[in-house]
């Protein structure tokens, strides 16, 4: 039987803090000095290399000289999103060669277990050079929250799970804006953005410039963004309260709830994936695909369960993408047909 669900929205002294940008020195304007050559990183205020003693990621800024001004770098022709600055860091190698580089920061505060977040950045390859070492384009670029700050070998990739990747590759001449929100399941103080685990899973391929020359993917980002955002509150009908997905003031209204992580260990505690409708008279389907785009999971309204099987076998722990296609009416009756997509992470 679908879940008829009540919104209920509260208000809490707590919504005082709603809307600070947890990333100190988002867009990179603060320094300690202006750059005048690559791998400068440690010029601008509070951003790392994950401790590396080998990974040099670049710090660029309009008023920089020599190889770090702005827009004409060695890599690329690229004009700051907002400001005067912007980093730059090779996020892998060629396939097989797992080299990596990462950029990490100390969160302004801890996250705080239960709240939503909303995590944004913009990216860009730049107008790649035909003498440029670029021009490779690569997948499953993430964004990794830890406790404590996570730590390279070398230019080694880190294993660890990311709370966001992009399934395909992802290149751009222009500037695109990532988003995506999570809630914190633990006090979360660092983030960290880069290519997670090794290359047996990544797409990597040629994308633009020289394809004798181009031998890594490389990739420039600003305005970082990181905010606790409001809840609204789902009451079902055994009286569970459920944090939504739906986000007080959006344009849209996402019509469900959907989770973003489950662990189907037989625990009898979180053991499927699982919707709920927020309410009656909605059409619709749930796809999974793992993160090659392979359909491993399909189902058509009712109250759909993914018991992390494909075939009867157990899918490996990881992150998966979900789309969901669904019609319906409006407050004032007209007719919405929508697709949302988003992820979910499988943890055994």
């Amino acid at each position: 039987m679908k879940k008829t669900l009540l919104i209920l929205v509260a208000i809490f002294s707590t919504f005082i803090g709603f809307g600070q940008n947890l990333i100190p020195n988002p867009s990179f304007e603060l320094y300690s000095s202006l750059p005048n050559d690559l791998g400068q990183f440690a010029l601008c205020d509070q951003w790392t290399n994950c401790s590396s003693s080998d990974s040099d990621p670049d710090y660029y800024h309009s008023n920089a000289s020599l190889l770090s001004d702005l827009p004409v770098t060695s890599v690329a022709e690229v004009f700051p999103h907002s400001g005067n600055a912007l980093m730059g860091f090779v996020a892998a190698g060629k396939n097989g060669s797992n080299y990596r580089e990462y950029l990490s920061v100390k969160l302004l505060s801890p996250t705080i277990p239960g709240r939503k977040y909303n995590i944004s950045f913009n990216i860009t390859n730049g107008e790649v050079y035909e003498y440029s070492l670029s021009g490779l384009g690569v997948s499953q670029l993430g964004v990794c929250l830890s406790n404590a700050q996570l730590i390279q070998t070398n230019n080694e990739p880190i294993s660890a799970t990311p709370f966001y990747e992009s399934f395909q590759i992802m290149y751009d001449k222009s500037w695109e804006k990532v988003s995506f929100s999570f809630i914190a399941n633990s006090s979360l103080e660092w983030l960290t953005l880069g290519v997670f685990n090794d290359d047996s899973d990544l797409d990597i391929q040629f994308m633009d410039g020289n394809s004798t020359l181009a031998d890594y993917a490389y990739y420039f980002v600003d305005n970082f963004s990181m905010k606790n955002i409001p809840l609204e509150f789902l009451q079902a009908e055994d009286d569970r309260s459920i944090p939504s997905d739906i986000e007080l003031g959006a344009d849209s209204e996402f019509p469900f709830f959907v989770p973003n992580a489950f662990t189907p260990d037989g625990n009898g505690n979180n053991d499927t994936f699982s919707i709920i409708e927020g309410q009656k008279n909605i059409d619709f389907t749930i796809t999974v695909l793992d993160r090659w785009g392979k359909q491993i999971y399909y189902a058509k309204n009712g109250n759909p369960e993914w018991n992390g099987k494909f075939n009867g076998n157990y899918c490996p722990n990881g992150i998966y993408a979900w789309r969901i296609s669904y019609s319906m009416k409006d407050k004032v009756g007209n007719d919405i047909v929508a697709e949302e997509t988003g992820t979910i992470h499988l943890i055994r």
